[in-house]
């Protein structure tokens, strides 16, 4: 096992993990809010004789839900993770699991998207999943990529 590892906690994922998870989906309430108010002005700008262009809002409407299924596929399975020791200790801020490094199957990324996504495989499956996405810090994510796979190796 890495010195590091064993030494001290190391974190994983990124402070910013719970507004990357969070975030999206107040903006995408928030959008929702103004698409709703939208269409409420159609309906009642019609009724007193009055057009409005129901194309602007239709296209609107599909941007937002675009966006906001994006951004949520994106952020929603992020976890929170470090290791402490010999495990890797896994939440998702309501609670948390115990992994053993011995149960890494392989890391993949980071990925070119904006967050720098690494995803954890498992040879047996979490209460979780068999795949732990977690997003460390922008400029930090080859070093944790690179030092989880030392842990990984080394076990």
């Amino acid at each position: 096992m890495n010195d590091l590892a064993t030494d001290l906690n190391y974190t994983v994922s990124s402070r910013l993990t719970a507004i990357y998870k969070f975030l999206p989906s107040v903006v995408f309430v928030y959008l929702g809010g103004w698409v709703i108010y939208g269409w409420l002005i159609i309906v009642f700008a019609s009724s007193v004789g009055n057009s409005v262009s129901i194309s602007n809002l239709l296209s609107l409407t599909v941007l937002d839900i675009f966006i906001g299924l994006m951004a949520l596929w994106l952020t929603v399975p992020l976890k929170t993770a470090r290791i402490e020791g010999d495990k890797l200790i896994v939440g998702n801020f309501l609670k948390e699991i115990e992994v053993p490094i011995s149960n890494i199957s392989s890391i993949s990324g980071p990925d070119i998207s904006s967050l720098r996504r690494i995803k954890i495989y498992l040879h047996h499956k979490s209460s979780f999943g068999a795949i732990i996405t977690v997003t460390p810090g922008f400029l930090r994510a080859s070093n944790v990529a690179r030092f989880l796979r030392e842990c990984l190796e080394s076990s």
